[in-house]
């Protein structure tokens, strides 16, 4: 441990110096800027766009330091600074380790840092999100409202003491049963909470709030026949978090995820050059980011007339790469949801299982006359 750390930290040393460095910051700036300016936001809850495009940005700067971490043992190797490292005091599994550790530590260090410009701008541009704390609404499964006379109400009970309003966010999406439907811009439902029925308009896709008295009994129908709304998750307002600190501790798990790439890079990098480790870690982590899509694509073509080989290939690509599916929670932000940290950070404990996993083959096997 002595000559271990001192390892990580002239590994940090070393990448805060690169010549990429002023690069990347001038792309982080850059693009922070126009992601919290996108079009479409607005202040408050309209701020969904902007946010997840800052986001965006930020996490591929903090995967791109991450899958970075492949460069390291290739440049020892071509330099001749491994042979050099072999001679000194320094072990050779912590030559390996310390890449990888490196590399996982600033891509944390930058995710937080990034957070925290993300915030700037975002605040400057006037579209800091909202951090509205919810608590779910049981519901069995999706449920459909066809756009039919004779389909069957939807039916949700509002749940709290009786006559207090409560704020309730419906997050579902449209899908069009008619290629004219396509033009429409809302979807047209009925609601009837025991007052009479109204009728309101929801968007095609994401969330809407809507205010019912608790301890209610509400009634859902969708009134166009071309249009069947996907009531996907029901959720009740609770009481909110400060904006800064949701975005933040959006960057710290965003960080956190990511930092998986470094010790799965710097394993690659052992066997093969620098760029060949980063894009290799770099394809994982993008499918760790779709682990679940990527299941459920592997189920549907288990199903399909000749598509084992297929559904075999997907599950293997998913079990290979680290599952990074909790990232979605990150997505509540931008809906001007508070993260389930939580959840989140539970939800990222298979990637960090993976990431020792990875870590301990990376200290596997014999080396090169004590070289890494």
């Amino acid at each position: 441990m002595g000559s271990f750390l001192p390892l990580v930290a002239a590994g940090l040393a070393r990448r805060v110096r690169a010549r990429a460095t002023p690069v990347l910051c001038a792309g982080l700036a850059l693009g922070l800027a126009g992601a919290a300016t996108t079009s479409g936001g607005a202040v408050g809850t309209g701020a969904g766009p902007a946010v997840e495009a800052t986001f965006l940005v930020l996490g591929l700067l903090a995967a791109a330091i991450a899958v970075g971490s492949g460069g390291a043992l290739p440049a020892d190797r071509a330099s001749g600074v491994d042979a050099w490292l072999a001679s000194s005091a320094a072990s050779p599994l912590g030559l390996r380790a310390a890449p990888a550790a490196a590399g996982a530590g600033l891509t944390f260090l930058v995710a937080g840092l990034g957070a925290g410009a993300a915030l700037l701008a975002l605040a400057v541009a006037g579209r800091l999100p909202d951090a509205e704390v919810t608590a779910p609404v049981p519901i069995a499964g999706p449920l459909r409202l066809v756009g039919e006379p004779s389909a069957p109400d939807t039916v949700l009970s509002i749940p709290g003491a009786p006559g207090i309003p409560v704020t309730v966010v419906l997050e579902g999406r449209t899908i069009y049963r008619t290629r004219e439907a396509t033009a429409l811009t809302s979807m047209p439902v009925r609601l009837d909470a025991g007052s009479g029925p109204i009728e309101r308009t929801l968007p095609l896709r994401g969330a809407t709030r809507l205010t019912f008295p608790a301890g209610t009994t509400v009634r859902l129908h969708a009134t166009h026949p071309e249009l069947t709304y996907v009531l996907r998750e029901v959720a009740f307002v609770t009481g909110s978090r400060s904006p800064a600190l949701n975005l933040l501790l959006a960057g710290l798990v965003l960080g956190l995820g990511l930092a998986v790439g470094a010790p799965l890079a710097t394993l690659v990098s052992r066997f093969t050059s620098g760029p060949t480790a980063a894009i290799s870690a770099a394809v994982l982590l993008g499918l760790g980011v779709v682990h679940g899509p990527l299941l459920d694509l592997a189920a549907d073509a288990g199903g399909a007339v000749g598509g084992r080989t297929a559904a075999a290939i997907l599950r293997a690509a998913a079990f290979v790469a680290p599952d990074l599916s909790a990232l979605g929670a990150l997505g509540d932000a931008a809906r001007g949801r508070a993260i389930p940290v939580g959840a989140a950070l539970l939800g990222l404990a298979p990637a960090l299982g993976h990431a020792g996993v990875v870590t301990g083959l990376l200290l596997l096997g014999r080396t090169r006359r004590g070289r890494p």
